[in-house]
């Protein structure tokens, strides 16, 4: 693999489908790596080291290394909790089979042009050979460059069109649904993913589509998606929301929504800080209170002053004392 031609190519190929910043530094830095390695078919690289080379992010590094995919730059594999397997395709034989399919006419000049100058004398045939072969193969560049940029072209505008007559599909278990569900998982905070785990939450997907759920997927990433918004990152908790959702039979993502706005309006509002207390007071103790006056009969005045004298004469059995 020449690692000029294949920089030129990629950069040829930059010029007609532009990308981003750093699906460019992960391009270059996987380049780097597999040039130190010595052009291996196939080689692994932590994300942590892509994350130093290129300054991007985890989640950065998986949408990067997605588009570089489609475009047909690299090719991966993930690993589990291992690093990724990465490999370089060599865009560069596309300009070597170009660079080997001149036309005729071309190489008939050159073996004329060859016969005359070994006719000539040696001064003329040194200056002229070295002026005719940089003038061909510059003329024969630009126009290999023009053909593959009409390729290039074409393929853009007929694949829109190719898009746009293939129906929607439903979500389905492929490999492609998976794939969405391990990728929101590695990028949004819930570590890297391991074996075990991912085989759980395939399992959880063809046990969502026993139960008769039209768009399993659908739900196990409304399940992950639950558990960020919850701050909750750990497949534990996920489990329980599936557990809960399908012993509710809650099978679709609008039945989980209703249930969930549901729940926020039954649910009693809480009330922050220390209650405050409202006693009544009594009614002597109220504004405007007015004592009632009751009439006192003869016999209570009797009572009353006999109770009195008792008293005083006790008052004076102790000072006599």
């Amino acid at each position: 693999m020449d690692l000029f031609k294949l920089i030129r190519e990629f950069y040829i190929q930059q010029s007609v489908n532009p990308l981003s910043t750093g699906q460019i530094a992960l391009w270059h830095g996987l380049v780097y790596q597999c040039n130190q390695l010595g052009w291996p078919s196939e080689f692994n690289m932590p994300n942590r080291t892509l994350e130093t080379l290129t300054g991007l992010s985890r989640q950065g590094i998986v949408k990067s290394r997605n588009a570089l995919k489609q475009s047909g730059l690299i090719d991966f594999q993930t690993n589990g909790v291992k690093a990724t397997t990465y490999s370089v395709i060599d865009i560069s034989r596309k300009l070597s089979t170009s660079d080997s399919r001149q036309p005729s006419g071309q190489d008939d000049d050159s073996v004329s042009n060859s016969r005359q100058h070994s006719r000539q004398p040696s001064r003329q045939h040194s200056l002229q050979g070295s002026l005719q072969p940089s003038r061909q193969h510059s003329s024969t560049y630009t126009k290999q460059d023009e053909t593959r940029l009409d390729k290039t072209k074409r393929q853009q505008t007929t694949a829109p069109v190719k898009a746009a007559e293939r129906p929607a599909e439903e979500p389905s278990s492929s490999s492609s649904s998976i794939l969405d569900i391990c990728n929101f998982w590695e990028g949004n905070g819930f570590g890297q993913l391991s074996p075990f785990t991912r085989e759980s939450l395939v399992d959880w997907v063809a046990d969502m589509r026993k139960a008769g759920s039209p768009e399993p997927e659908k739900l196990v990433l409304n399940a992950l998606r639950t558990a960020v918004e919850s701050n909750v990152r750990n497949y534990k908790y996920v489990n329980g929301i599936l557990k809960n959702w399908e012993s509710k039979r809650l099978l679709t993502v609008a039945a989980v929504e209703a249930n969930d706005s549901e729940r926020k309006t039954n649910q009693p509002q809480r009330r922050y800080g220390n209650p405050v207390r409202n006693e009544k007071l009594p009614v002597w103790a109220q504004d405007g209170y007015k004592p009632k006056h009751k009439k006192v009969s003869e016999e209570d005045r009797a009572k009353l002053a006999e109770q009195m004298e008792q008293l005083k004469a006790l008052g004076k059995k102790e000072d006599s004392k």
